[in-house]
């Protein structure tokens, strides 16, 4: 088991985490920008001190303030891969593998399950950016850590190379041994890599659970906009979620009291008139927000309640910003929990 309790502070940002890590799963830690990722990841390589805390792996401490522990990072047997690689530039490719490493044969072996051989003695800057992110997990797993820990690896991967870049980082990530532990902003990488997700806001977990588990009951307005779902909070009773402006929310199965709702855009109705018909929930707005992408395109629209829609390229086209429309929702597309 890894389990890292640590309070560090950095430039006036504070960081308090309480993680757990099994050797059977890949988690992910997603989170907004300034949230404390890559602090994170840096204090389990022994490369950022805390203040407070411990960190144990396996049941060895590795940092204990307290008690005067603190493991240097070259005694923590952590293969660390920064955002972009960051590989030495005088260095080929092998060299960079190799590097430190007594056995040049182990940096042959990896270059090869990577598909890389064929790069040996090319230099860093003949390398795209996906190329780059395998070298520098190549340079990470020759050492055979016991911590794994990856930084945004997709982050300098262009488009074309993402999924075939993705597939192998999947089944490196399972097949490796130890603790694995990636950063990440996007929740498409979290869900193909990622067993947990650990969510991390200002320097706070927030919430843990599988991708589904944040899909369908996320607990911040983060969570939901990460995973792309509409989110309120308020008061229900009998199947009515009050929120905190006065606007009302219908819902076939909620709970009473404090709870947390969530509608998929999906699910919500958008009509220039006033519909007719069955949904319970009808409100006027006025369209914000237009973003089309490749299959389909989300409307923003404001009014007494804030929602989302996802319509097709046909259905966007009776809309433009600014004008007033109607919102529709079934009762039984409102999801609701307790807060």
């Amino acid at each position: 088991m890894l389990i890292c309790e640590a309070t560090a502070t950095r430039n006036g940002f504070t960081l308090e985490v309480n993680l757990e890590a099994s050797s059977d799963e890949i988690i992910a830690i997603v989170g907004p920008n300034g949230a404390g990722k890559t602090t994170l990841l840096r204090i389990l390589a022994g490369l950022e001190p805390i203040a407070d805390g411990r960190l144990l792996v396996d049941g060895e401490v590795w940092e204990d303030p307290i008690a005067g522990i603190r493991r240097p990072p070259e005694q923590r047997r952590v293969g660390y891969v920064p955002q972009a690689g960051l590989l030495f530039p005088h260095l080929s490719v092998h060299e960079n593998v190799a590097f430190g490493v007594t056995d040049p044969d182990q940096a042959d072996r990896w270059l090869e399950r990577l598909g890389l051989q064929d790069l040996a003695r090319a230099g860093p800057a003949e390398l795209s950016g996906g190329q780059t992110q395998l070298v520098a997990l190549a340079r990470a797993q020759v050492r055979e850590p016991a911590v794994l820990l990856l930084d945004e690896p997709m982050a300098s991967v262009d488009a074309a190379h993402r999924a075939a870049v993705r597939r192998i980082l999947r089944r490196e990530l399972q097949d490796s041994r130890g603790y694995r532990i990636l950063v990440t902003h996007d929740p498409l990488e979290a869900a193909a890599l990622a067993d947990r997700v650990v969510v991390l806001d200002e320097g706070r977990v927030t919430q843990v659970g599988t991708i589904d588990d944040l899909r369908t009951r996320p607990r911040s307005g983060y969570v939901a906009e990460l995973v792309g779902m509409n989110f309120f909070a308020g008061e229900a009773a009998g199947g009515t979620i009050a929120l905190p402006n006065g606007a009302r929310l219908i819902s076939a199965s909620v709970p009473d009291g404090a709870v947390l709702a969530t509608v998929h855009p999906r699910a919500v109705s958008l009509y220039s008139e006033q519909p007719t018909g069955s949904p319970r929930n009808v409100w006027q707005a006025m369209v914000a927000s237009i973003e089309p992408s490749l299959d389909q395109v989300r409307i923003h629209v404001t009014g007494p309640i804030d929602m989302v829609a996802e319509v097709t390229h046909a259905g966007a086209a009776t809309f433009s910003e600014g004008k007033e429309g109607w919102v529709a929702g079934k009762a039984s597309e409102v999801a609701g929990y307790p807060r």
